[in-house]
């Protein structure tokens, strides 16, 4: 029952009718046994028990109750006889006794020893370790404990997962944990204590390695290739560990978001696999470059739920470019119909070997003269600078400014000009006549000298 507390004033007496009887309903308090009979003239003994449910303090009065008791006789009348309805007793229920009871409550005291576990080195991921640890109850009472069970990542589970630890007791349990990703973890697992709020938890540490793959250089230098070629090349992936390897190699994702919208300029084959223990493998790298560049990427090597690399792949794209050192040819000293000698310079300016070709003259005034190119043909190589002789013959007199030559170099889009000036000179001619001439095989003296000039136009006197 709950307590029936009145506030009364001094000397004031209790007036029963006014008491309230309202039944406890925390149940915290029982006593067994509950109902009985209670034989004359014997002691019975009871138990009281106390069961907290809340964290609170609790107060309740413990009712003896005394069924079927008749109420005492009442007096006779005053003229000594008896009435019926007087002598006939009432039964009623009767309070004989009432115990107060208190009680309070507290935080279970559950602790663990160690309250941390550390697992030192690297497990290898996938294998079971296991560590020892104690569970100590020094609560007032019993208490019932469940251990929850870990299986997201990791596995992890104690043993006994259940069970009851009486008071100022200890229980030795034992930590299961299976490592699923490579790394370092630090886990929390929780114990739940029936009536407790509050879990306890187990603080564990622990570094786990899975397969390790690697590739057996650090970076792959495709060299030089001509724009429209292709270069391929092999590596090795070997696995190192104990454990089957699933791998996958392929472009770093940043550099994937870029090449999204275009074709990947790099293939590779095959692309993903499965390695056994200690197994290994070759892939092909394939690189089809799509524009003149100097391409630099990066390859990821993943390993599921293991440690992979990375390789650095680069290449020089390039197409064959040759320019002329100087890109016209003036021939300021020329005759007429007289081969005149000049001198061109090529150049390449990539580290590709470039052929070319020279063509014949063109422009409105080629048909006017003639030239020939010492060689007319070639190949240049990295870097490298020829010098080209030129005969050029002018067939006329008038000024040549509309003259070119064309030097074509294979896979340049644009052939070479190289410009012609000139201006060509009338040849001159002189006769001279000496003071003597002869006659019937005779020299005879004259008395001056004479000189006759001549000029010849287009080779004609």
């Amino acid at each position: 029952m709950m307590p029936n507390l009145q506030p009364l004033m001094p000397e004031e007496e209790i007036k029963p009718a006014k008491i309230d009887y309202n039944m406890a309903t925390d149940g915290a308090f029982d006593i067994n046994p509950r109902q009985g009979t209670l034989a004359p003239l014997q002691d019975h003994a009871f138990t009281l028990s106390y069961c907290p449910q809340e964290l609170k303090d609790y107060h309740s009065v413990c009712h003896l109750v005394l069924r079927d008791i008749p109420d005492p006789p009442q007096e006779t009348s005053g003229d000594g006889a008896d009435r019926p309805a007087q002598r006939r007793a009432a039964v009623n229920d009767v309070i004989v006794m009432e115990i107060e009871v208190k009680g309070s409550t507290e935080h279970y005291k559950v602790l663990l020893e160690p309250y941390a576990l550390h697992f030192p080195g690297e497990s290898v991921t996938g294998t079971t370790i296991k560590r020892r640890f104690k569970m100590w109850n020094n609560s007032r009472t019993h208490v019932v404990f469940h251990w929850e069970r870990l299986s997201d990542h990791h596995i992890m589970e104690v043993e006994p997962p259940t069970g009851v630890i009486e008071m100022n007791e200890c229980c030795d349990l034992e930590l299961a944990l299976t490592g699923g990703e490579p790394g370092s973890h630090s886990l929390r697992l929780d114990c739940r204590i029936e009536h407790h709020d509050e879990p306890v938890t187990l603080v564990v540490q622990a570094a786990f390695k899975g397969p390790r793959v690697c590739i057996n250089i650090p970076s792959l230098d495709l060299g030089l290739l001509r724009l429209g070629d292709h270069a391929k090349s092999t590596v090795h992936i070997t696995n190192t560990s104990h454990l089957a390897a699933s791998w996958a190699l392929q472009e770093v994702p940043d550099r994937r978001q870029e090449l999204s919208r275009e074709v990947s300029q790099i293939s590779v084959e095959p692309c993903r696999g499965l390695l056994p223990p200690l197994g290994g493998c070759n892939v092909d790298v394939v690189f089809r470059p799509s524009v003149c560049q100097r391409f630099h990427t990066i390859l990821e090597l993943a390993v599921d739920r293991g440690c992979g690399c990375h390789l650095s792949v680069q290449a020089n794209v390039q197409l064959p470019q040759v320019c002329l050192l100087s890109c016209e040819l003036v021939f300021s000293e020329l005759y007429v119909g007289v081969p005149a000698r000049g001198t061109v310079r090529l150049f390449n300016q990539t580290l590709l070997p470039a052929s070319f070709c020279w063509g014949e003259l063109q422009g409105p005034q080629a048909s006017l003269c003639s030239a020939t190119f010492s060689p007319s043909a070639g190949t240049l190589g990295p870097s490298a600078e020829a010098e080209i002789s030129v005969e050029f013959t002018a067939n006329t007199d008038r000024e040549l400014t509309e003259v070119i030559a064309l030097c074509s170099v294979k896979d340049m889009k644009d052939p070479l000009v190289l410009v012609f000036f000139s201006k060509a000179q009338p040849l001159r001619v002189s006769y001279v006549l000496s003071d003597r001439y002869v006659v019937n095989d005779q020299p005879e003296n004259v008395g001056c000298i004479i000189q006759i000039q001549f000029d010849c136009v287009s080779g004609l006197l």
